[in-house]
């Protein structure tokens, strides 16, 4: 199986097939299991798989409702809003929580951003 990351976007590739980077779901998936426990690489990759396609339904639906508004840009409102719509509504309040965490935390500078210039 191959990995798309970024690239594939620029290959004008159709959302379907953008994937999260292996590198991050295996750092992801690192945190949880034990020091000494092993991950299969198959098990990585269906990991990646249902990851890519839950951001690509959240992000699609958003982005209906930004359409529907006349809108182009996504903002964070918009990606708790399709979560609302499509049924994810536990996770909406712990994720506006830690939006208005890391926005408070943002203000007052201690968010270092990792993007590289």
């Amino acid at each position: 199986m191959e990995n798309k990351g970024s690239s594939s976007r620029a290959s004008g590739a159709s959302p379907t097939k953008l994937f999260i980077s292996m590198a991050n779901v295996a750092r992801i998936i690192r945190r949880v299991v034990p020091p000494y426990g092993k991950i299969a690489d198959d098990s990585k990759e269906i990991v990646q798989h249902c990851v890519s396609e839950f951001i690509g339904l959240i992000t699609v639906e958003a982005n209906l409702l930004c359409q529907s508004e006349s809108r182009k840009t996504i903002t964070a409102n918009d990606i708790l809003r399709a979560m609302t719509t499509l049924g994810f509504d536990k996770y909406v309040n712990a994720l506006s929580l830690y939006i208005s965490r890391y926005r408070e935390a943002e203000s007052l500078g201690m968010v270092v951003s990792s993007r590289r210039p």
